[in-house]
């Protein structure tokens, strides 16, 4: 499930993951967009289980959101296929 909320920032939940995305106009010189992205657990208050800033300064707030959600994605997509596997080998 993909959730917009206002403002620059993407909820997206898969299993007992959530994943923000999060993009803003960076404060230096080139004010360029700057992008970032954490994973938790649902109903978890242990913190962020990953999560990472992406170095690029981009040009547009459509290409930090999309470097963002597909970072997280494929993070968040891996952590649930083998929390799945686990399941499955119980």
């Amino acid at each position: 499930m993909l959730v917009t909320e206002p403002g620059n920032r993407v909820v997206i939940f898969l299993g007992s993951y959530r994943l923000t995305c999060r993009a803003a106009q960076g404060d230096g010189p080139s004010r360029g967009w700057v992008a970032d992205w954490q994973i938790a657990q649902i109903g978890s208050s242990a913190g962020d289980l990953a999560g990472s800033a992406l170095s690029a300064t981009f040009p547009d707030h459509r290409s930090a959101m999309a470097a963002a959600r597909v970072a997280g994605m494929v993070t968040l997509e891996a952590m649930h296929a083998e929390a799945q596997r686990q399941l499955e080998s119980a």
